[in-house]
């Protein structure tokens, strides 16, 4: 575990404007740790009364799974804490400078990650951020009220375009794989998959898609146990996306 604390500083933007932030200036969080897997540094941080903005560089010293390392956020008031949050760190880091074995994914030696975080916060004075990795980092996301009780993770799509003209609407079929992960304290059987679609930003207000909903059963997924599961979607796109748009999958756990 490394963790960073800093103080948020109050400064008087102007006295005409009546605005103001909690900031700080740019510094290391900490000296080196070469016997730690994970070196924070603190880059900036920004207060304007409604959200909490903290920019940092991360280095892995070591190779890790980016899916079982966990960034938490806590947001405190004369050290009473006010919110917690975690970030997994697959979710934070650009996909360019991640490498990807399988469903894996993994952050290699002596690499830097540039990580923003944006909170809603009020009333903060200070916060800490605090890297987690191993048996930390899992008993958090364990304990987190936030977490899904069911996650949906290392998602594979693979596109098949049947013939269509230029101009038409393409069928084009998704085979999608990924695994189901139980983050809950209890068994999950029964599990309800919604798939919704991602496309390019000019055709979103253009082109919708319905949303896809199936129920998967007899999944016996006992805490932690994870599944993997591969189902197929058809849909019509236009022919200059078919390769842009993305199935986005969630998961939710169904109790009779």
């Amino acid at each position: 575990m490394f963790v960073v604390w800093r103080v948020l500083l109050l400064l008087a933007w102007s006295l005409l404007s009546g605005c103001g932030w909690l900031g700080s200036s740019p510094r290391p969080a900490n000296g080196s740790q070469p016997m730690l897997p994970f070196q924070l540094t603190i880059l900036d941080d920004h207060f304007d009364g409604n959200y909490l903005a903290i920019e940092a560089d991360l280095v892995a010293r070591s190779q890790w799974d980016a899916n079982k390392v966990v960034l938490q956020l806590r947001q405190l008031r004369g050290g009473e804490e006010l919110s917690r949050k975690h970030y997994i760190l697959s979710k934070l880091v650009a996909a360019e400078s991640v490498k990807r074995i399988g469903s894996v994914v993994v952050v290699p030696a002596d690499s830097t990650h540039r990580i923003a975080l944006s909170e809603p916060s009020q009333g903060a004075t200070d916060y800490e951020l605090t890297i987690l990795w191993g048996d930390e980092a899992r008993s958090a996301l364990l304990h987190d009220p936030n977490r899904p009780l069911l996650a949906f993770e290392g998602l594979k799509v693979t596109r098949v375009v049947h013939g269509c003209e230029f101009d038409s609407l393409c069928p084009v079929e998704f085979v999608v794989e990924g695994q189901l992960i139980n983050q809950s304290n209890a068994p999950i059987d029964q599990a309800l998959v919604t798939v919704s679609w991602e496309v390019p930003v000019a055709f979103k207000d253009t082109f919708s898609h319905n949303q896809v909903e199936n129920t998967i059963e007899g999944l016996g997924l006992y805490p932690s146990d994870e599944r993997t599961v591969r189902f197929s979607l058809a849909g019509r796109f236009p022919r200059i996306i078919t390769e842009q748009v993305m199935p986005v999958v969630k998961a939710e756990p169904l109790i009779r």
